[in-house]
């Protein structure tokens, strides 16, 4: 039933993104360039104004760039917590569809399963579209190869929004206690 579930999630939103209306594929398409934009420019940001500066002060300048990073990502990491939180409230604790799912033959297992997904989805996807410059900016001058960059990306970030992700479920479910 979660699989059933989750399919549904995603024809829905297959629905919206690719919707045949005049009006909807221009909303779609400027969004779509917009963030492109917004993460080429944030890039370009980082990389050229941020990152080239640092890195040409002598001695420290690696250093410094990678306390940057990990400041950076202690905010993101803050973000994604109250981030989930504030989802989490609303998916969980505010919504008629979580009312209807538990009158259906669902287990609390699959419909805790299906709204944590739907929590991490939701409430991750901006916070790493705002991290995704930066790093690749870091790796950029870092020098970082291609085989490293994914690696990092999987090895490290996967872990980083799951355990943030929890943290603010697990304050939801404190906060309604």
């Amino acid at each position: 039933l979660l699989a059933v579930l989750l399919k549904a999630k995603l024809k829905i939103l297959r629905a919206v993104l690719f919707e045949r209306r005049m009006k909807y594929i221009l909303r779609n398409v400027s969004m779509f360039l917009f963030i492109i934009l917004l993460v080429g420019a944030a890039y370009q940001f980082f990389y050229n104004i941020i990152f080239k500066y640092v890195a040409s002060i002598e001695d420290i300048g690696i250093l410094l760039i990678d306390r940057l990073l990990s400041v950076a990502f202690l905010i993101f990491f803050v973000l994604l917590i109250v981030s989930s939180f504030i989802t989490a409230l609303g998916a969980m604790f505010r919504s008629r569809e979580t009312e209807y799912l538990f009158s259906s033959p669902l287990t609390v297992v699959d419909l805790f399963s299906s709204k944590y997904i739907e929590i991490i989805a939701v409430s991750s996807w901006s916070i790493m579209i705002m991290a995704l410059p930066i790093l690749l900016a870091y790796a950029k001058i870092r020098e970082f190869g291609t085989v490293e960059y994914v690696l990092t990306g999987f090895l490290v970030l996967v872990p980083y929004i799951l355990i943030a992700a929890s943290i603010g479920v697990l304050l939801a479910f404190l906060a309604m206690v």
